[in-house]
C-alpha cells in the first residue's frame, strides 16, 4: 500500500479541491430535499469553513496569513467588489426587506470561507 505524501504541494492542492468538490456535491444533493434559504446557506458555509479548517489543522498544516501584503490604500482598487457589497449591506440595514438575512449571510460567511479556502489554502 502506498503512503500519501502530504508534503507535496500538488497533493495538498488536489486534496483541498476534492474536499471542496465533495462538500459541494453533498450540498447540492441535500438542497433538493431542503428548501434553499438563508439558513441553508449559513449552514453550508459553516460546514465548508469548518471542513477546510480541520483539513488544514490535521493534514495540510499550511500557515494562513490574514494580514495584507500590500498597504491598505493600495488594496482599494483590487477590492472594489467587496466595497460595493459592503455598501449594499449597509443599504439593506437601513432599508430592510425579506432578503436581509441572506445578504448578510453571503457577505459574512461566503467571503470569509472563500478567502480562507482559495487564497489561504490554495
Amino acid at each position: 500500500m502506498t503512503k500519501i505524501n502530504f508534503k507535496n504541494n500538488l497533493t495538498k492542492v488536489l486534496i483541498t479541491w476534492m474536499m471542496v468538490f465533495i462538500i459541494g456535491m453533498i450540498s447540492g444533493i441535500l438542497r433538493r430535499y431542503f428548501k434553499a434559504n438563508s439558513y441553508y446557506l449559513i449552514i453550508y458555509e459553516l460546514v465548508m469553513l469548518t471542513s477546510m479548517y480541520l483539513l488544514n489543522k490535521k493534514v495540510l498544516k499550511v500557515k494562513i496569513y490574514f494580514s495584507p501584503t500590500e498597504r491598505s490604500w493600495r488594496l482599494i482598487p483590487i477590492n472594489w467588489l467587496t466595497i460595493i457589497l459592503f455598501l449594499q449591506t449597509l443599504l439593506l440595514v437601513i432599508h430592510p426587506d425579506e432578503n436581509l438575512l441572506l445578504e448578510i449571510a453571503i457577505f459574512v460567511f461566503a467571503g470569509f470561507t472563500e478567502e480562507y479556502t482559495f487564497r489561504g489554502l490554495l
